[in-house]
């Protein structure tokens, strides 16, 4: 899903932006191979199931990841990100990922 959203990347000027959400992902806490292998849920921005694997990085996912709601791209590098309910735009709501971006 794209929005209208304007921004200045060096002399590209881009009108639309792909829309981010947050992913519910259980991943394996210690060997994945074990008897009763341990794993714990974390959340993580990204545009789709296949980007919310990849950015869990080194740790193996136990399940395939599950879509929560959709975010805002921050408005500056590092500022806040916003949770999407509706059309009308943003909510207040500010969101932590537990995985953080790199």
């Amino acid at each position: 899903m794209r929005y209208k959203n304007v921004h200045y990347k060096g002399k590209v000027k881009q009108m639309t932006q792909e829309l981010r959400q947050l992913w519910e992902v259980q991943v394996y806490i210690g060997n994945p191979d074990a008897k009763k292998p341990k794993t714990k849920k974390e959340t993580v921005l990204a545009l789709n199931a296949v980007d919310a694997v990849r950015r869990c990085g080194t740790r193996k996912v136990a399940k395939p990841p599950k879509p929560l709601f959709f975010v805002t791209w921050p408005a500056e590098e590092g500022g806040p990100v916003h949770r999407i309910n509706s059309t009308a735009g943003p909510t207040d709501e500010e969101i932590k990922p537990t995985i953080k971006e790199k």
